[in-house]
């Protein structure tokens, strides 16, 4: 199933945080589900870790943090789209509890648009799929989120 609004939504939250910013974290493998204590990720790699991250966490009534309540779960197209758009609003404007102007923290800070959410299966796993844009890239990149655990 796909959703591609008419146009891409646009995160406007100040300041922009570049993806070169996002630091140094132990990796995750989130096909196996555990930590890969020897390898790290940085920029790059940081930001799609913890966007996936943000994506598969519950929201607790404590801290403000995970997104999984929104993920689209439908199987008819008009409300996947529905679920879509709310999930696309969510990201764009995601920040965590402890954000400030002068420390911000949260993906709405670095996700520029929201071109598309899909969800396909993949070597026998299905994965959201988002299209989007992000501060510090000079292309859309397109994260993928395994559900492997949350199915």
């Amino acid at each position: 199933m796909n959703w591609n609004p008419l146009k891409p939504l646009s995160s406007n939250l100040q300041p922009r945080l570049k993806v070169s910013d996002y630091k140094k974290d132990v990796k995750i493998d989130f096909i196996k589900g555990d930590l890969v204590l020897d390898k790290y990720v940085e920029g790059f790699e940081a930001f799609c870790q913890k966007f996936t991250t943000v994506l598969l966490a519950n929201e607790t009534p404590i801290i403000k943090y995970g997104l999984f309540e929104l993920l689209p779960i439908s199987t008819t197209q008009n409300e996947f789209e529905n679920q879509c758009e709310k999930l696309a609003q969510a990201i764009i404007s995601h920040q965590f509890s402890d954000s400030t102007p002068e420390d911000p923290n949260g993906l709405g800070y670095t996700v520029e648009e929201i071109y598309g959410i899909s969800k396909k299966s993949i070597d026998g796993i299905n994965y959201i799929l988002v299209e989007l844009s992000a501060s510090g890239t000079n292309e859309k990149i397109i994260i993928r989120v395994p559900l492997k655990f949350v199915e």
